[in-house]
């Protein structure tokens, strides 16, 4: 970060929002470690303190220590209408990020959330394996307004459009992304806004995938 601006900090190692400039844009960063009880309370109040701290890009992560749906809007009036980053890009899959030895059971519960008005710069978003600590990582990988890429830009190619399986994949995701989050907890404005990610990240996939598919000739 070229330039700190502000953090803020829990006495309990409960939360670190930090804020500064990367390249003069403002981004803010927040990480939360929730406790195994209570976490809605919790996260909340967290939401609360952030919603005010916030400037720029906002990107929140941690150990929430339950599974969420894939939009988090918190109650407090002022909205951050944050989106799980993976879910957006994954939206049929099922990954874990961590094996709970007491309940004898995988969850995903490690997260990265961006707001709704972020999604369009955000690019992939993966889960990786736990090799030292019990928890997998979980990273994004998203546009920087400053850096764009100079050899590479994605592109919908219309042969996707026209691919049958291509069509069918994007209705599947379409169809349980819209089933998971159709509920009163969730606008309409957020959902829709969201869907745009489902159908950016799933139109990629196939088109990496269908690329790998066809056969590289040496000229």
């Amino acid at each position: 970060m070229s330039a700190e601006l502000d953090r803020s900090t829990n006495p309990q190692g409960r939360y670190l929002f930090l804020k500064g400039k990367i390249q003069n844009r403002k981004y803010t960063f927040a990480t939360l470690y929730v406790p195994n009880q209570n976490q809605a309370q919790h996260i909340r109040m967290t939401l609360y303190k952030l919603s005010s701290f916030t400037e720029g890009t906002l990107i929140v992560g941690g150990d929430l220590n339950v599974p969420l749906h894939p939009l988090l809007d918190s109650s407090t009036g002022h909205s951050l209408r944050l989106v799980d980053c993976w879910r957006a890009t994954h939206p049929a899959d099922r990954e874990y990020t961590h094996y709970s030895a007491l309940h004898k059971r995988y969850e995903r519960i490690d997260y990265l959330f961006l707001q709704q008005e972020q999604l369009s710069a955000l690019q992939s978003t993966e889960i990786g394996t736990a090799l030292w600590l019990d928890h997998g990582p979980v990273t994004l990988a998203m546009d920087s307004p400053q850096v764009r890429p100079a050899t590479w830009t994605w592109r919908l190619q219309d042969s996707l459009l026209l691919d049958l399986e291509t069509r069918e994949r994007v209705s599947e995701a379409l169809t349980t992304y819209f089933d998971l989050n159709t509920t009163v907890e969730h606008t309409a404005t957020t959902i829709l806004e969201a869907h745009k990610s489902i159908i950016r990240g799933t139109l990629m996939r196939l088109a990496s995938k269908k690329k790998k598919r066809i056969p590289s000739t040496d000229v």
